[in-house]
């Protein structure tokens, strides 16, 4: 009698379990983003012990109508009138609940997630994805039509099980807003277990620079972790766009490589050649930076493979016969001529603004080095960058630079994947 019981008790838990994912596709449901209070009613004042993990799955069946302040008076958000896995019923305030998206809400791109089923091996073998949204207002003011939207936006995973993982993908808030730009699931980590790899970009309200970021989320010990993050935007200035853009990432067979060129400061310049400093605020010094990671399976994390290296960046001439200058404001160059093709070292930029037309322009020369040791200044539109990711993105912007470096984007893909090759048996 007592097997028999215990066998119920189990069914009528796995169908509570299987009930709990499938609320997904027929319920408005919730997930916690941290650990949440269950309260008796929608106020922070009735004191309650009941309190759920982070990841735990609710069924959402009411909504306060006006927002309310949380305990630092900072914010406001609505209450959430919920069910829990066991049936329990109360209210969560919702600064810790991400609500699923309605259907019509969900933007095109996220739609190819939204209320998908998928695998991801252990623990997360069989998950259902879909987007939901935590939304408040940040608390500046009187009058709720006059404070911002506070929003986030989540693509969630949930196991059989009712398990929730979260990763935020985009929102906005007073102090700016963020977007993701990519998102790609591939084994990247050699366990036949597709990774997740997200880039995401912000855009704080007070600058002009986009802040992109490459995250590799790996699926260990049941749960998704962080295993890289990859701050790729680089700059010219401080605040100032870099004519390089991002960093380039290029994975493959459990190594990830980085390389980008880097404009610095000339008084922060590596390299054992002489830069004559003429102008600190007109001159930056070039450097062709790579280092990688490489994935250690046994420690679950990636670790620096390669340490940075930090050398020249390599060009050529790009027509024949060229001068050479003693310096950007010399119109005759010197005795030195440089022929087509001819390789050359990049020591650094030199940028000058002049007036065509009653309009502002800019102008860029590089000094560079010869194989001899040759140095002088070459117009940047003379000189074609090689062997570099970037070469064709800063040849195409040194030939015709933009008024402003905030107008400067390109379509190109930053992060590579490389597919390792067949291993064929030997005869």
């Amino acid at each position: 009698m007592t097997r028999i019981f215990n066998i119920s008790i189990l069914l009528l838990y796995c169908g509570l379990v299987f009930a709990n994912q499938s609320l997904i596709f027929e319920s408005r449901v919730a997930t916690a983003l941290n650990s949440v209070t269950l309260h008796p009613d929608s106020s922070l004042t009735a004191h309650s012990n009941s309190v759920y993990l982070e990841g735990t799955l609710f069924e959402v069946l009411d909504e306060s109508y006006y927002e309310h302040e949380d305990d630092s008076q900072n914010q406001k958000y609505k209450w959430f009138k919920v069910r829990s896995p066991q049936g329990e019923e109360g209210w969560i305030f919702g600064d810790g609940l991400a609500v699923i998206l309605q259907d019509q809400e969900v933007e095109y791109y996220f739609k190819q997630f939204h209320k998908q089923r998928a695998s991801f091996g252990k623990g997360f073998d069989d998950v259902v994805m879909w987007m939901a949204r935590i939304v408040g207002r940040d608390n500046f003011h009187e009058k709720d039509y006059m404070n911002p939207v506070y929003d986030e936006y989540y693509l969630v995973i949930t196991n059989k099980l009712g398990r929730s993982v979260q990763l935020n993908v985009g929102g906005e808030n007073m102090r700016g807003k963020s977007k993701l730009h990519d998102i790609e699931f591939r084994d990247i980590t050699g366990d036949r277990i597709d990774d997740i790899i997200i880039q995401k970009s912000t855009f704080p309200a007070d600058s002009k620079i986009e802040n992109r970021e490459v995250n590799i989320f790996s699926w260990q010990g049941g749960t998704l972790m962080n295993v890289l993050q990859e701050s790729v935007t680089l700059s010219y200035r401080d605040g100032e766009k870099s004519p390089a853009l991002f960093k380039y990432l290029e994975v493959k067979e459990n190594v990830v490589r980085v390389e980008y060129i880097d404009f610095v400061d000339c008084s922060r310049y590596q390299q054992k050649i002489a830069t004559g400093i003429t102008s600190v605020d007109k001159e930056r010094c070039v450097e062709f930076v790579t280092y990688s990671y490489h994935w250690n399976s046994r420690k679950k994390k990636y670790e620096i493979l390669y340490d940075e290296t930090r050398t020249p960046p390599r060009a050529v001439c790009k027509y024949e016969n060229t001068k050479l200058r003693n310096h950007p404001d010399q119109i005759v160059g010197n005795s030195v001529r440089l022929s087509r093709s001819q390789p050359l070292k990049i020591i650094k930029t030199y940028e000058k603004e002049v007036l065509r037309n009653r309009h502002l322009y800019k102008e860029y020369y590089f000094l560079v080095q010869t194989r001899s040791g040759v140095q002088g200044y070459i117009p940047a539109e003379k000189l074609g960058f090689i062997n570099a990711f970037h070469s064709a993105l800063l040849t195409s912007y040194f030939y015709k630079p933009p008024t402003s470096n905030a107008n400067w984007n390109s379509s190109i893909p930053f992060l590579k994947f490389v597919e390792p090759k067949e291993r064929t048996a030997s005869r």
